[in-house]
């Protein structure tokens, strides 16, 4: 509180001259309103105490709210929230003002004031919606969003359902992708859905190996495996399905046979295709188990035998994509024809690449030996231009088969490059002698997207921008996801 002091005769003069009577229709009352227009510069504010005004004094009409919550001051309504029944108290007339769904709930002739229960939301999310309504401010963590998403849809506070929305939408991994994607399926939220799924394509055997996509449900199972985007080696897909089937099995007591194991995947195992994996993948992990019946073994070896598929076909899907492929070079190189031999004894082999549009990285393209009994380590890893190790893989394979002259190594994650920065991909491959690439370009297109590429001092085995180990890269064009309303 404040008033007023002056300091000569004048400004007594002036403050009578100014005091107007201004007539006029007023918020509250039909009767004319008075306006003190006098601002002298002279007029010099005076403080004084405030300690015996009560509480209210100095607070903003949101903290006096917030007080009178927390300290239970004329609470008129009651709630009795979550399986415990805790009673929670608020005022009804703040409540109607933010809500029009506690509008026409406490309004009603029939509602009682003392005793509404909200059996489907626990305490704590119901105090954060308070808060909320009384304050405009929340806590919202990838622990609480969800739920507080559902509460706020609830009741119709529509702000607070897109900042959940946004957490959520900005903290999908791969320990919770699958888990939020069953709830946006749920709460019909397509953007998240659709992030969810494109998070599986780049990033797939991370998330189906994840404990959470065992304790999925059949229906998220069969969104996430039908993608015909999803990037992955078909055999590895079969094993997620295998697990997930062995932990169902379990959650039904029931052994998990291979006849039960069929019995649970139902129509699932329609959507793996089986004619994208090698003969050996099939012949070895698939055909010696009991799961899929005689005919339809017979089908896929059919496939394999290069029998034309009949439009009877159990299984008729497509191969999934696998990635756009760009090559930087024109001409491969066989050892066999030049008097070098390239060399592969676990010394890195390194090149640097820039993108002029935002990618994500699956995978890279390597050069392979052609004999056909010796297998190679490799061990692959990309770095950014301040040395930080974005993705990294160690793997054991397979030796080329002759026609074949390169292979893909995809990583177990993708990661995003930024357009204009260079990036290295450095190479360390244990193995017998190799294909190599000929004839680099430093510049290659794909896809509307111009990989620039340049010779990297980490490179000590002999890769550069004319020839080397490295054939290419393995990539998806990123599509923007803007923020929606859910």
């Amino acid at each position: 509180m404040s008033t007023l002091r002056f300091q000569n005769t004048l400004d007594i003069l002036f403050f009578s001259f100014d005091l107007i009577l201004q007539p006029g229709p007023c918020e509250f009352s039909s009767k004319p309103k008075y306006i003190f227009r006098y601002q002298s510069k002279n007029m010099l504010p005076i403080t004084t105490d405030t300690s015996n005004l009560g509480w209210q004094s100095g607070k903003s009409v949101l903290e006096c709210n917030c007080y009178m919550l927390s300290n239970q001051i004329a609470c008129d309504v009651t709630f009795l929230v979550g399986r415990s029944q805790e009673t929670i108290m608020a005022h009804k007339y703040v409540l109607i003002s933010r809500s029009s769904v506690f509008e026409a709930s406490l309004c009603s002739p029939s509602v009682n004031l003392e005793g509404i229960v909200v059996p489907d939301l626990e305490p704590d999310i119901f105090k954060s919606l308070l808060r909320y309504i009384y304050s405009e401010e929340a806590d919202i963590s990838l622990k609480t969003a969800a739920t507080l998403f559902h509460a706020s849809k609830k009741y119709g506070i529509s702000e607070l359902t897109e900042k959940c929305r946004i957490c959520l939408f900005d903290n999908i991994e791969k320990h919770n992708v699958c888990e939020l994607l069953q709830w946006a399926t749920t709460f019909h939220c397509t953007e998240i859905i659709q992030k969810c799924l494109n998070f599986t394509e780049t990033n797939p055997e991370v998330s189906l190996r994840s404990e959470r996509f065992c304790q999925r449900g059949k229906t998220d199972i069969a969104s996430i495996i039908s993608n015909p985007d999803m990037i992955i080696d078909e055999i590895i897909l079969w094993d997620c399905l295998i697990d997930w089937a062995g932990v169902q099995c379990k959650k039904q007591n029931l052994d998990p046979s291979d006849k039960k194991i069929r019995q649970v995947m139902g129509d699932l195992i329609f959507l793996v295709r089986f004619k994208s994996m090698t003969l050996t993948q099939f012949t070895e992990d698939v055909s010696t188990r009991n799961i899929l019946l005689d005919t339809e073994k017979v089908e896929i070896f059919q496939h394999f035998c290069g029998l034309k598929t009949p439009e009877s076909a159990i299984f008729s899907l497509p191969a999934r994509f696998k990635g756009l492929r760009i090559c930087r070079f024109r001409t491969e190189g066989d050892f066999k024809l030049h008097a070098s031999r390239w060399q592969c004894e676990n010394r890195p082999d390194a090149i640097s690449f820039k993108v002029s549009y935002e990618i994500a990285v699956l995978g890279i393209i390597l050069y392979g030996c052609r004999t056909s009994d010796k297998d190679s380590k490799i061990v692959a890893s990309i770095t950014d231009e301040s040395d930080i190790e974005l993705v990294t893989i160690e793997k054991i394979v397979k030796a080329s088969h002759p026609i074949h002259h390169t292979y893909d190594i995809l990583f177990d994650n993708s990661f995003t490059a930024a357009r204009d920065v260079f990036y290295t991909i450095i190479v360390k491959v244990d193995g017998p002698l190799s294909y190599w690439g000929d004839f680099g370009q430093k510049h290659v297109s794909a896809q509307g997207i111009e990989f620039t590429f340049k010779n990297s001092l980490k490179s000590t085995n002999g890769t550069d921008l004319t020839e080397g180990q490295i054939a290419g890269v393995i990539f998806k064009r990123k599509n923007s996801l803007r923020h929606g309303v859910a």
